[in-house]
């Protein structure tokens, strides 16, 4: 190719894969003319004014390295450099500019050169060089291979174990104090954590370099709910008294009321938990050195229970008086005929009833038997689900309809039904596991309200203009609850403009908290086919749909990677060093790319264990904790390395697995597929079939027409676009 730029009548011939130290400006590039061949269109390319621009490392291999040597007094070199560069001595705080060539009379150690920032370019990621003692002799550092790890037996205990080492080693924790012997083939009495091992220094020897070795914790074990046979209410003796009781606990357990904005426990010390006031509890076994806590068992206090005066009308089907003194599975009020319609696995609320002072909208409560004939005619699905359909027609002047039901149809142990409930505000779906850990409770209420943004918080208002803002609420006996064992679905109708229809990618929905902040949901998005957003939740509460598009000040408008890096962190999947800042071009580490694949991909797990290097503090500890308990991040001698950047054939690896775990992909590549680069033969054995799946599918692209550059590690920008890619097709 050659190219000049605007203003200049000649092309300059372009010599490698890139054109460096371009002023801004707009510039023509085009392949050249041949003997057979004409000068093709010119591409025009703009280097925007003031950006500025990433540099390259410096390149090593011209480098020539004289070690310090002891026995003849002389200090180390380092040669090849020039004066656009700067060096610093690891540890020290400021870079020292390089004058001339060379940089001379350097102490033993580890050194960082790179080039320095210009008012155009910023500093190059450094180059690490280390001077030697060239008195004694350097002895390689001894390898992992055949070294067995053993964890502690228990989270927190100190039996760990390093064995096959030699006696010629020595070892020390993780940056802490003295290296000590070893003495054996085993190292023992070892808690959690990295240790450092090398061999011993001798006198004709200097101390090798060290490898880490990490001793991961001993698994916390999971523990069962307290059982709901045991774990019983008693209820409070009149409305608005504190004495009910929560009796069968013991003190391996804790407790906390549903619904409250609280997220401490409270302990458990004896054998029930007094002076308590009607509402709903959690209750579970607490955590502790070697069990995580368990799921909470919900509890319900109820105030007590009172007869009711009479009907004025007693219903024709029958002459005995309606009774509630008997707790049953099923609702108390019994649905007329005339109220309720079942229809194969459809059941009607023909006659709503409209609270004129509240504007709620509801039907009479819906029987076990009417749940019991429509699940009959209910066809299950591939995987042996069936559903129920619940329609609430449309009335006028509503703010909100509900529709109740026995607690037993979402308290299951198993999801093998849905409850799909059809209102004038959406649908939402449930499935009959939704509170499967909630006992003593007799009828669900779920209620979805549609708000008016006019009347919500200025801060909702002006994200959401006249976009829908809804409420959903569920109520057990009469109180609210807050979580959901099993996430329901929410679909919303709503017509986009003609903005938002032509980016459709950007229309979200988010969860308002109690202070009015926005917290976007992964999975909501714009369905065209049900013209409606359609989102999923394990949280009661109002949630609204925003148009969201997200801009990076240093990503240029139209380049190959601009849509891609925009749409993924609009939706959230993805995020930016800063708050204006992507930084497409620095590397993506292991720990983010993992973390990003899992959020796209919308994967889910429960994490009952992780790796050696990864706390509960950790920015990606859940997702990397959802990665491992899938079987997609294996790790290494009980690690991950979430920090290392990653190559391009382990992002190819997880991501296939990430693939195959939620069966998007049934792709049986081999390396015959990858035969048409020249560098094939350096992916990994263990990397082939991933890599050429990920070519074949459309994910990966070669570096350049002939090679795969499997060891390179990935840019930021470059892992949005193969995400971005699966997000588009799945």
């Amino acid at each position: 190719m050659e190219y000049k730029k605007e203003g200049d009548e000649d092309y300059t011939t372009i010599a490698t894969t890139e054109v460096t130290g371009l002023s801004a400006g707009k510039y023509y590039v085009r392949y050249m003319k041949t003997d057979s061949l004409n000068a093709s269109l010119d591409k025009e390319v703009v280097i925007p004014e003031g950006q500025i621009q990433e540099q390259a490392a410096p390149d090593a291999s011209g480098w020539v390295i004289s070690h310090a040597n002891t026995d003849t007094e002389t200090k180390g070199n380092i040669e090849g450099l020039n004066d656009t560069m700067e060096y610093r001595k690891l540890g020290e705080a400021d870079y020292t500019p390089v004058t001339g060539t060379t940089i001379s009379d350097l102490n033993s150690g580890s050194y960082q050169i790179r080039y320095a920032a210009t008012v155009s370019l910023k500093a190059s990621p450094p180059v690490n060089v280390d001077i030697r003692k060239e008195a004694k002799e350097d002895r390689e550092p001894p390898t992992a291979e055949g070294l067995i790890i053993t964890p502690p037996t228990v989270a927190g205990g100190n039996d760990g174990r390093i064995e096959n080492v030699t006696a010629d080693m020595e070892y020390r924790k993780t940056d802490q104090g003295d290296y000590m012997p070893v003495s054996g083939t085993s190292i023992e009495g070892l808690e959690a954590g990295g240790y450092e091992l090398r061999y011993a220094g001798t006198d004709t020897s200097n101390p090798s370099p060290t490898i880490l070795i990490v001793v991961p914790d001993g698994t916390k074990q999971e523990q069962n709910p307290p059982s709901s046979e045991e774990v019983k209410a008693v209820n409070v003796s009149a409305s608005g008294v504190k004495d009910g009781k929560i009796i069968g606990v013991s003190p391996a357990m804790e407790y906390r009321q549903d619904g409250s904005e609280a997220t401490s426990w409270d302990a458990i010390t004896g054998s029930e938990v007094r002076g308590l006031g009607n509402g709903i509890y959690e209750v579970r076994y607490k955590e502790t050195a070697t069990h995580y806590a368990s799921q909470s068992l919900t509890v319900v206090i109820n105030n007590p229970v009172v007869n009711p005066e009479p009907p004025t009308e007693i219903p024709p089907s029958t002459n005995a008086p309606v009774s509630v003194t008997t707790p049953t599975s099923t609702p108390t009020l019994t649905a007329t005929p005339e109220n309720i319609k079942v229809e194969g696995n459809l059941i009607k609320v023909l006659v709503p009833k409209v609270d004129t002072k509240t504007g709620v909208a509801k039907g009479a409560p819906i029987r076990q038997e009417d749940m019991n004939t429509a699940l009959d005619h209910a066809q299950a699905n591939g995987s042996k689900v069936k559903t129920i359909l619940v329609e609430i027609p449309k009335a006028e002047g509503v703010s909100s309809y509900a529709v109740e039901f026995p607690a037993a149809a979402i308290a299951a142990d198993h999801g093998n039904m849905k409850i799909e409930i059809h209102t004038g505000f959406g649908t939402v779906t449930v499935p009959s596991n939704t509170l499967k850990y909630v006992s003593g409770m007799k009828n669900i209420e779920l209620v979805l309200s549609g708000l008016d943004p006019a009347k919500l918080h200025s801060g909702v208002k002006s994200v959401t203009t006249s976009k829908p803002v809804i409420a959903l609420t569920v109520r057990v006996d009469g109180v609210e609850v807050v979580a959901l064992n099993t996430p329901a679905e929410i679909r919303v109708p709503y017509t986009p403009d003609v903005e938002e229809l032509a980016n459709s990618r950007y229309l979200t929905v988010s969860y308002v908290a109690a202070n009015s902040t926005f917290v976007q949901l992964l999975d909501g998005k714009y369905d065209s086919e049900l013209q409606a957003m359609v989102f999923t939740t394990a949280k009661a509460g109002e949630y609204a749909v925003v148009y969201t598009k997200k801009h990076f000040n240093d990503v240029i408008k139209d380049s190959w990677y601009a849509q891609a890096v925009e749409t993924m962190a609009s939706k959230g999947f993805i995020e930016g060093t800063s708050a204006t800042s992507f930084s497409p071009s620095q590397q993506v580490t292991r720990g983010e790319y993992l973390a990003w694949l899992v959020k796209t991909l919308g994967l889910k797990a429960e994490v009952n264990t992780t790796f050696g290097d990864i706390e509960r503090t950790d920015l990606y500890y859940e997702e990397i904790g959802i990665a491992k308990a899938l079987g997609i991040a294996m790790g290494s001698n009980g690690s991950f390395y979430p920090e290392t950047e990653i190559t391009r054939q382990d992002l190819a690896v997880l991501t296939m697995r990430a693939l195959r775990a939620v069966e998007k992909t049934e792709q049986n590549s081999t390396a015959e597929d990858l035969k048409r680069f020249t560098d094939a033969v350096k992916v990994a054995n263990y990397a082939v079939n991933d890599m050429a799946a990920m070519v074949n599918m459309g994910f990966i692209n070669g570096r350049s027409n002939a090679t795969l550059s499997p060891n390179v590690t990935t840019t930021r920008a470059e892992a949005a676009q193969v995400l971005y890619k699966i997000f588009l097709q799945f």
